[in-house]
C-alpha cells in the first residue's frame, strides 16, 4: 500500500485521473491518521492511499513532479494545504460534526474576519472541500452560515474590509460549490447608536461597567436575532465561535461559560439558550499554530478568497505583534481589537492612533480640543 501526498490539489487531480486510466485502486483523497509523524510535523491533507502490491512511483507521468510519498520523512517546511496535527484534528472533528446524520443542524460561523475567525473558516472550508472530494457534492448537505456584525461604529477601513471579505467568500463558496452563505447583520434603528446614545443619553459602557451594554446592542443583539430566524426555519442551530484559550481572559471565560467543570465536553455541545448549540472548534490553538498555518498564504490568497496580506496588515497597523516570538511578549499579542471607535473600554485605540499617524482626514474631529 502507498500513501501519495501533493501540496496542489490541481496536481492531485491530475495523480488521481491517471490511476484511474490505469485502473489502479485507490480511496481518494484523505488525510489518514497513521501519517501524523510527529505533534509538530506538517500534514498535508491532499492525499491518495492506492491499493496496490506494486510500487507505481517511477510509473506517475513525468508531468506530475510534486508528488510526495510518505515512505519517506516529511520535512519541517511551509507550503500550501499543510497543517500540523492540532489542526488536522479540528477539520477531522469538523468532518464527523457535519456528516453526523442525526440532526441537520446547520452551522452558524459568528466571523469578525480576524486571525481567529479566519482560523475558523479556514477549518470548517478545508472540512468541506474534503468531504466533497470523499463523498461528492451529495454530501454536502448541511447548510453553512457565515455572519459578521456591522455594528455601524468601526474604522471605515475595518468596515471596508469586513465588507470585502464577505463577498470575497460568497463568491468562493459558489466557485466551489460549497453550501455556505453569507450575511451582514445591522442594529435596528431603536438600537443604533445614534437613537441609543445621542438620541437617549444612554450612556456606553467603560471600563469600569460591570456590563458591556453596547456590545449587546450593536453586535450581540443582531447575531441573535438571525441565529432565531434560523431556528425557526431548521428547528436547531450550532453556533461555532472563533474563541481561544490563550487570546484573552475574557475569551476563557467565554469557553468555560458553556464548558462547566469538565475538561471531557462534547465537541459540540448545548447552549444555555434553547434549541442551540455551541461549538468552539479551535480553542485550544496556540497564536504560532494558528499563523504558521495561514502563514502558508503568506504570497496569495487564503482559500476562501481572502488576501492574507490584508489580513496581516490589519493587526500591523494596530500595532500589534501578528507573529509571536517568545513567550515574553505574549500578553502584549492577540489582545488588541479593531473595534468601535468610541468605545470606552480600552484606554487607548491602537488603531485609531495608526490613523492619526498617517494623517486620515475623518478623525481630526475626534480630537475634541480641535472643536
Amino acid at each position: 500500500m502507498s500513501i501519495i501526498s501533493v501540496m496542489d490539489r490541481e496536481v492531485l487531480y491530475k495523480v488521481k485521473a491517471w490511476l484511474m486510466q490505469q485502473n489502479i485502486p485507490h480511496a481518494g483523497i484523505i488525510t489518514p491518521k497513521e501519517i501524523v509523524l510527529k505533534e509538530m510535523y506538517p500534514l498535508c491533507n491532499t492525499s491518495i492511499k492506492i491499493s496496490s502490491n506494486n510500487s507505481i512511483k517511477d510509473e506517475l507521468e513525468a508531468s506530475i513532479p510534486e508528488q510526495l510519498f510518505f515512505n519517506e520523512v516529511v520535512g519541517l517546511e511551509h507550503k500550501k494545504n499543510v497543517f500540523v496535527k492540532e489542526v488536522y484534528e479540528i477539520i477531522k472533528n469538523l468532518k464527523e460534526a457535519y456528516m453526523d446524520d442525526a440532526n441537520n443542524r446547520p452551522f452558524v460561523l459568528c466571523s469578525s474576519f480576524g486571525k481567529d475567525s479566519c482560523m475558523l473558516i479556514f477549518c470548517m472550508w478545508t472540512a468541506l472541500i474534503e468531504i466533497r472530494e470523499e463523498f461528492g457534492i451529495d454530501a454536502l448537505k448541511r447548510k453553512v452560515f457565515i455572519v459578521s456584525s456591522d455594528t455601524g461604529l468601526e474604522m471605515p477601513e475595518v468596515r471596508e474590509y469586513m465588507y470585502k471579505c464577505i463577498n470575497a467568500v460568497q463568491q468562493e463558496a459558489i466557485k466551489e460549490r460549497l453550501p455556505i452563505e453569507t450575511k451582514i447583520v445591522e442594529p435596528d434603528l431603536n438600537s443604533s447608536f445614534a437613537v441609543k446614545v445621542i438620541g437617549k443619553g444612554v450612556t456606553i459602557s467603560t471600563g469600569r461597567s460591570r456590563r458591556r451594554n453596547c456590545t449587546f446592542w450593536f453586535k450581540i443583539e443582531p447575531m441573535d436575532k438571525f441565529i432565531q430566524e434560523i431556528v425557526a426555519q431548521y428547528g436547531e442551530v450550532v453556533i461555532h465561535l472563533g474563541v481561544r484559550h490563550l487570546e484573552s481572559e475574557l475569551r476563557n471565560k467565554t469557553i468555560q461559560k458553556y464548558r462547566g467543570d469538565s475538561d471531557n465536553e462534547g465537541f459540540i455541545i448545548p447552549h444555555t439558550k434553547p434549541k442551540q448549540f455551541v461549538c468552539h472548534p479551535i480553542k485550544n490553538l496556540s497564536t504560532d499554530e494558528l499563523w504558521d498555518t495561514l502563514k502558508n498564504y503568506e504570497n496569495d490568497k487564503l482559500p476562501f478568497g481572502i488576501p492574507f496580506s490584508e489580513l496581516f496588515a490589519l493587526y500591523q497597523n494596530s500595532n500589534e505583534c501578528p507573529m509571536q516570538v517568545s513567550n515574553q511578549n505574549k500578553q502584549s499579542c492577540g489582545t488588541n481589537r479593531n473595534g468601535c471607535f468610541v468605545c470606552q473600554m480600552i484606554d487607548e485605540d491602537k488603531m485609531l492612533l495608526f490613523q492619526r499617524d498617517v494623517q486620515i482626514i475623518f478623525i481630526k474631529t475626534l480630537f475634541r480640543k480641535n472643536l
